[in-house]
This record gives structure tokens, sequence and C-alpha cells, in this order.
């Protein structure tokens, strides 16, 4: 039987409380959602790998969600959607300048929550963290 810290740890709600907690002043300030952020987040590492069938990739958002995130960020004036030259049908989705300093913000709100989640615990220990948690993910998936 699991241990109820791990299982909690597993259901991760406890982390995602205290990654809300640390993202709610941003969603508020610049009147974004949660998905908001995912995307412009995933939008500044992703290179070419920019439309939405992309991001469907993921498997996070349905792509309603993701459409209607993309809207509201091209309309905040925070994305810009291209049309694809060799496909008409499909759009690459680019950060603009003005998403910068959301996107900086978000990232010191990650290290924040990482500073509190790895708090007291050795490199040694991190990466033991690290290796152990990639063993119970890959079980997982292989199961589901």
């Amino acid at each position: 039987m699991i241990n109820d810290k791990v299982e909690s740890l597993l259901y991760g709600m406890k982390f995602r409380l205290l990654l809300q907690n640390r993202q709610k002043p941003i969603l508020e300030k610049y009147k974004l959602h949660r998905i908001d952020l995912l995307i412009l987040l995933y939008l500044a590492g992703a290179g070419d790998h920019d439309t939405s069938g992309d991001i469907m990739k993921l498997e996070m958002f349905t792509r309603g969600h993701i459409s209607q995130s993309l809207g509201r960020l091209c309309r905040k004036g925070l994305v810009t959607a291209e049309r694809d030259v060799c496909d008409r049908r499909c759009y690459h989705n680019k950060i603009t300048g003005d998403s910068a300093v959301i996107i900086e913000e978000v990232k010191d709100a990650a290290d924040q929550v990482e500073q509190v989640i790895f708090e007291g615990m050795t490199e040694e220990e991190k990466k033991t963290f690290a290796i152990l948690s990639r063993k119970v993910l890959d079980n997982i998936e292989k199961a589901v």
C-alpha cells in the first residue's frame, strides 16, 4: 500500500495549489487565464513547433481551449498568428516582445516554487528525486 505522503505527491494537488498561488498575481495583473500562461511558456521555447497541433501534442488541453487562448493572446498583442507559406490552413504562433515581461514573471514564479519544494535538500537528494520521479512516471505511462 502506498504511503499517504507519496500518494499525495503523485496526485499533485498541493504542488498545483502552490504553483497556482505563485501564478495568481500574474494572472490578475495581465487579466489572463492559466492556460494562457502555459501556452506563452510553451511558445517561448517551441522553436518551429508553434502550431495549434503542436500544442495539442502536449495532451494538456483541448483544441477548443487552445483556440480560445490563442485568440485571447492575439487580441492582447502577446502572440501573432502567421499563416504557413506551404499550408494555408496552418498558422504559426509567435510570441511578441510584449510577452517577454510576462514570461519572465512566470519563470520567476516557477523558480520560487522550485526553491520551496527543494528547500533543505542536498544536490544529491535532488538528483535522486529526479531519477526516482522519472522511473515512477515511466511506470505509469507504461500502464496507461
